[in-house]
């Protein structure tokens, strides 16, 4: 008899993950409008898009943002009496 060795089961890509795709779709052009980067480039799994997929993908992509204290590009971060 031969020992088998028990392998575990390969990682879930985005196209098998239980995220609405049109949800992802949105937050990821909401990513990429504020902060120059979508979800896979952010590192985000299946786990950490589930922990934002309640909220409309805009806000979403603006919680994450905040959460991870991410620099927005879409805004001018100097006021106008520092001009």
């Amino acid at each position: 008899m031969k020992d088998t060795i028990p392998t575990s089961p390969p990682e879930k890509t985005d196209m098998e993950c239980h995220i609405d795709p049109n949800w992802l779709r949105d937050f990821d052009a909401a990513m990429k409008r504020h902060f120059l980067m979508d979800h896979a480039e952010a590192g985000m799994g299946e786990v950490e898009l589930a922990r934002y997929a309640d909220l409309r993908p805009h806000d979403a992509a603006l919680q994450y943002g905040e959460d991870y204290d991410l620099q927005r590009v879409d805004v001018d971060w100097m006021s106008p009496t520092q001009l």
